[in-house]
């Protein structure tokens, strides 16, 4: 088993975190920090260099004028995104619901594209497969306590023991467990554009919201029949994109015997 090939699988995983996949990163993607500027708050003296008084009193200077920024801080609420937060969590919680489910991931990075497929079925397990460049693969079951691992071609190998093992249970842990994590989260802060009817056939919600640390973060999820089409965000190098299909349909999931 090649460890740069499941690393690789590890990062792009993480980089799903965005879409319910359970891994939990500091900031998620697509969030472009907002420059800090670190000022002397107001009414603290500032230290001047010493100097020999004159010889004749001569008026004090007068000290400029210092302020400092309020802190980025999310709109007013309004009527309109207040409804729609209350729906897509709806949506979300459909997701979360849902005892199956396809999806196909886009991940770009500075330099390439990693593209995958993930097959679902909640009383069983998944199934992951991940490329980039058309060269590198890594592949993925999850059914129990197992991990089974293997990168293009290499011998499967149970990892389900291994700290490797964990990190990708890890990953995928609110997917597997069911938790009200298996979605984004529609923050209270989401405001809202107008919605508009995208041309592969669901309701396209565009809207931004911030991350506890102040920080913006633009999101879209198209939906139809109360479920999510695709959620997508921009990130470095293009967009993150996942695109769900075959809900709660027929999927079979065969790990390989070793």
């Amino acid at each position: 088993m090649s460890r740069r090939h499941l690393a690789f699988m590890l990062s792009c995983s993480c980089a799903l975190v965005l879409f319910g996949f359970g891994c939990k990163k500091s900031a998620p993607v697509g969030v472009v920090p907002e420059p800090i500027i670190h000022l002397q708050p107001v009414g603290t003296p500032v230290p001047l260099p010493k100097a020999t008084p004159p010889s004749s009193a001569t008026p004090e200077p007068k000290k400029p004028n210092v302020t400092t920024p309020s802190p980025q801080t999310p709109p007013a609420h309004d009527d309109y995104s207040d409804q729609q937060i209350i729906y897509l969590r709806k949506v979300m919680a459909n997701l979360n619901s849902a005892s199956s489910f396809r999806a196909d991931l886009t991940i770009p990075s500075d330099d390439n594209v990693a593209s995958g497929t993930i097959e679902f079925v909640r009383s069983v397990g998944l199934h992951g497969l991940l490329s980039i460049g058309g060269s590198l693969q890594a592949e993925v079951y999850i059914v129990g306590a197992d991990v089974l691992f293997r990168s293009n071609t290499s011998t499967w190998t149970n990892i389900g023991n291994t700290t490797e093992g964990a990190q990708v249970k890890q990953l995928f842990q609110s997917t597997l467990s069911g938790t009200d994590q298996a979605g984004i989260t529609i923050s209270e802060t989401a405001r809202f554009s107008p919605t508009k009817d995208d041309p592969s056939g669901c309701r396209l919600y565009s809207f931004t919201q911030y991350t506890p640390e102040g920080n913006k973060l633009p999101l879209k999820v198209c939906v139809k029949n109360d479920l999510p089409v695709s959620i997508s965000s921009p990130a470095a190098g293009g967009t993150v994109e996942i695109r769900y299909r075959d809900f709660n349909q027929w999927i079979t999931i065969s790990p390989p015997k070793l």
